[in-house]
């Protein structure tokens, strides 16, 4: 058994150096505690028990004289291990800050601030090498003595459970035993104060709470007194000749049961740990959020200020023509008036030409305009790129050329106002022809030039606002590769921390299955 104690032990040891600290402490301590007891071959005793069932008293029978001070109130919170030493060791008590006091001094002691005071002490129907600790009452009002109790359990190898004979054993004592798991390996309890009981009262006492504690797996039950008789005598024999042969057996099965208690604990602690490892990617959810709301916002205003660019110059680019067609009437009229008086032949697509180089120059200016307000309305947008847009000199001249190319100045419908300008000259047809045919005619060629050039701008401009844009978001393609790389990382982050949290409670719940092997194991050697 003690091997397979030093391997749970050496387990639990290796789970316990993986806790956080504030959880570790309390553990490893415990640990310590227990590989120590194991080559101790000192038997530890306990006395627990009701307030004021007299367990100092017995404590003071067994010693054979008053050691320890029986006048102690119920909110007393001070424990009392006493050890027996040979005579050759001098008695003395020790307090909790290594403070040695002589042992007559014991009712000095300041009960109210000491929760153990270790007595070491001489005795004649005590062999020198027995530990007795001497616990407050249970069923008081004071939670600190259930504490103290339970710790007892922990550090006890037999355990003697004292309750006064006429009251029985309360069921909230019942309840406490039941409730800790390291009750120890051999257990007694102590009817005590039967001398004040008939020998007929004391026959049935004994066997009432006998089947009382039947289920605790309690050793024997005896009969004990303060004034001696009954039951001194024959608990003092159980203690110094029927229980040392068995030391070493007791204090593994209560190392065993320490044990088991440990891992009860271990796995309440566990579960906690599982509860608290929660998944807390608020932080980065929030990031990712930032990020894909900047770049969105980003891309959303680029395309609202590249269709408003958009509308614009196709606004103004309408306007310089229509004003051109307007001026262009305007001109036909002057023209019809000479060509028709015979003051001129030549010159009409010459005056043609000026109007609108004039609308041009003015469209340009126009457009330098719309289109710097643009880079400057981008630049504000995203304030760590310049928006230099290097094409929109070149996307004016674009404009113009496309205007050029469509217009009455060169090319076919040069040639065809030249055409009819020449015919309307011609002295045949001069002769025949009406002033308002003449004006017709030219009217219908700037008409005709003006429609086909609303009509190709028309198409060239559905492509316009896709064009800008695509340019605009290559031009700041190094910006949103930078967000969408720190939206990659906090992604990868976000999944790194749920498979660590998932990890983490993966081996916390690994650990619970090592416990529960280990207390499995534990009960089948120790029968519990």
């Amino acid at each position: 058994m003690q091997n397979s104690l030093m391997e749970h032990l050496n387990s639990l040891e290796e789970l316990i150096s993986q806790l956080p600290s504030g959880f570790s402490l309390d553990e490893s301590k415990h640990i310590a505690s227990m590989i120590k007891d194991i080559y101790n071959t000192q038997l530890r005793l306990a006395i627990i028990g009701p307030f004021s069932s007299g367990k100092t008293s017995i404590v003071n029978m067994l010693i054979g004289r008053a050691v320890l001070p029986t006048s102690i109130q119920e909110t007393t919170a001070t424990s009392f291990l006493v050890s027996t030493v040979s005579e050759d060791t001098q008695e003395h008590l020790e307090l909790p800050d290594g403070k040695q006091l002589p042992l007559e001094k014991v009712d000095q002691v300041n009960i109210s601030e000491v929760q153990e005071v270790k007595v070491f002490t001489h005795s004649r129907s005590i062999p020198a090498g027995f530990e007795i600790l001497d616990t407050p009452g249970l069923s008081s009002a004071f939670e600190i003595h259930e504490k103290i109790t339970a710790e007892a359990l922990l550090r006890a190898d037999v355990l003697f459970l004292v309750v006064d004979a006429k009251q029985g054993v309360p069921r909230a004592l019942l309840d406490f035993i039941r409730s800790n798991p390291a009750f120890a390996a051999k257990s007694y309890l102590l009817l005590n104060k039967a001398d004040l009981l008939s020998e007929s009262d004391r026959v049935r006492v004994l066997e009432f709470n006998r089947n009382v504690v039947s289920s605790l797996k309690v050793a024997g039950v005896l009969l004990t007194s303060t004034t001696g008789s009954p039951g001194i005598e024959e608990l003092r024999a159980l203690i110094t000749k029927e229980l040392p042969p068995k030391a070493k057996d007791l204090k593994e099965k209560a190392s065993m049961r320490k044990l088991q208690a440990l891992c009860t604990n271990l796995k309440t602690i566990l579960r906690e740990l599982i509860e608290a490892t929660t998944l807390d990617t608020a932080g980065i959810d929030a990031k990712i959020r930032e990020h894909e709301k900047e770049r969105k916002n980003i891309l959303s205003q680029i395309r609202t200020k590249t269709q408003d660019l958009t509308s614009k110059v196709r606004a103004e680019c309408r306007q310089s023509v229509a004003s051109f067609e307007h001026r262009a009437i305007a001109l036909v009229h002057t023209w019809t008036k000479r060509i028709l008086d015979g003051n001129s032949e030549m010159g009409f697509v010459e005056d043609l030409r000026a109007i609108w180089d004039e609308e041009k120059e003015k469209l340009d200016q126009k457009l330098q305009k719309i289109i710097g307000s643009y880079r400057t309305e981008l630049n504000s947008i995203v304030t760590e790129v310049e928006i230099q847009l290097p094409w929109w000199t070149n996307w004016i001249d674009w404009v113009f050329a496309l205007i050029l190319t469509l217009g009455p100045l060169t090319g076919g419908w040069g040639n065809l106002l030249e055409a009819v300008v020449g015919k309307l000259l011609g002295k045949e047809i001069k002769e025949r022809l009406v002033g308002n045919i003449v004006e017709n005619s030219l009217k219908r060629v700037v008409a005709n030039w003006v429609r086909e050039v609303n009509n190709r701008l028309e198409a060239h401009f559905q492509n316009l606002r896709e064009d800008v844009e695509r340019y605009v978001k290559e031009t700041l393609d190094p910006q949103m590769k930078e967000i969408e790389s720190a939206l990659e990382s906090l992604r990868d982050e976000k999944n790194q921390k749920i498979f660590d949290v998932e990890k983490r409670r993966e081996s916390l719940r690994s650990d619970i299955d090592t416990l529960d092997k280990i207390i499995s194991s534990i009960r089948r050697e120790v029968n519990i």
